[in-house]
């Protein structure tokens, strides 16, 4: 729901943007249409854009653009051209409307199956299967379609500066790492922060574990990773923030960017004895994979480069009175568990110092009425 509020425009306000589905359209037909077939398609399509005086920049209100879409005549026809040739064929556009987040409020991102903790306590929370799947599709090595991890919102209990944990990102289509960085402070609540390592999207040239996600004959640079397999073939490459820790090509390729740590690095405040994270932001930049595209008028002309088209942040932060109550009932016990403990054991070491020294006194009192007796039998007088 939009809240006025909390933002700086009007939903309504218009904004220049990428012709997404545009691209998307350009993409896809030159990977699966063959050469020889794209003599004859293309300057098809290429009339079909032009008839829909399709612009390679269009303005469209922020709305639109974002979770309430706009429809794509341009598809619709080109659906009923392909479906021609290719009766199965299915369109990529939910009801034939394109938008960022169009159909994702008030919907989830799969089905999970999740340890309990039940028999071992470091599984807590983590998940076993999403989507029935145990591994994922995406990617060309077992290791990258690994389901590491949570789901970001809970760990098991006593993580410690040593602790390598993991998120699965279903945007993301894969699970992220995170390190820790420093100790922070929630509501006075002590915490730890844990970041993604500068290798997490780092190149397969800089990082070997990395080749698995190359989904081109190319790898691409540090910075990006390349989603289109989970995106039903759209050139979605996804980054942190204005190419944050990423290749200065992507930086430099657009006007305007700069990188900052704090305001574009995703964080987890981690909450040590319960796992449970306190204060947290998730900071994700969209970019298209625009190329050039010589069959295309609209395309001709452009260099290849990885295009921003918006970025997002979600944040969370534990309220001040759920802090207070975290504090009493599950910090206050243990520091009175822990004061009682410290009580007893000097208690118990008090005690058990006065029992050694009473035993001792008692020997000592013991052995002194043993030797009188010993002396005064030596020294009575016999009788006859």
């Amino acid at each position: 729901v939009f809240e006025p509020s909390m933002s700086a425009g009007s939903e309504e306000d218009t904004v220049y943007v990428l012709n997404v589905p545009v691209v998307a359209i350009a993409a896809m037909t030159r990977k699966h249409v063959p050469s020889v077939a794209a003599k004859l398609i293309m300057p098809i399509v290429d009339a079909m854009m032009r008839k829909h005086n399709e612009t390679l920049a269009m303005k469209r209100m922020a709305k639109e653009m974002l979770f309430e879409g706009y429809e794509v005549a341009l598809m619709k026809d080109l659906m009923r051209l392909a479906k021609a040739f290719l009766p199965n064929l299915n369109n990529p556009l939910k009801n034939n409307t394109f938008g960022l987040f169009y159909g994702k409020n008030n919907s989830h991102d799969g089905l999970y199956s999740v340890y309990t903790g039940v028999g071992d306590s470091s599984k807590f929370a983590k998940l076993e299967e999403w989507n029935n799947h145990k591994q994922l599709p995406f990617w060309k090595g077992p290791t990258c379609n690994m389901i590491n991890g949570t789901d970001g919102g809970q760990f098991a209990p006593f993580v410690s500066k040593d602790s390598e944990l993991y998120v699965f990102a279903t945007d993301l289509c894969r699970s992220m790492r995170f390190n820790y960085e420093r100790d922070t402070e929630v509501h006075g609540l002590k915490t730890m922060r844990f970041t993604p390592p500068a290798t997490l999207f780092a190149s397969a040239d800089e990082d070997e574990n990395n080749r698995c996600f190359c989904t081109t004959s190319t790898c691409p640079k540090s910075g990006v990773v390349y989603v289109s397999t989970c995106q039903k073939g759209a050139p979605i490459v996804l980054s942190s923030p204005h190419f944050y820790l990423g290749d200065n090509e992507y930086v430099n390729g657009v006007a305007g960017l700069s990188p900052v740590k704090e305001r574009h690095e995703t964080f987890l405040d981690i909450h040590p004895l319960t796992g449970l994270v306190l204060r947290a932001s998730k900071r994700l930049q969209i970019n298209i994979d625009l190329k050039n595209y010589d069959k295309l008028q609209l395309l001709k002309n452009v260099e290849d480069t990885v295009f921003p088209v918006a970025w997002i942040e979600e944040s969370v932060e534990l309220s001040p009175p759920l802090a207070e109550e975290l504090k009493q009932k599950v910090e206050m016990p243990q520091q009175l568990g822990n004061g009682t403990i410290a009580t007893a054991m000097v208690v118990g070491g008090i005690g058990c110092s006065i029992c050694v020294v009473m035993i001792f006194l008692l020997y000592l009192k013991g052995k002194s009425r043993t030797a009188g007796i010993s002396s005064e039998q030596l020294h009575t007088p016999k009788h006859p």
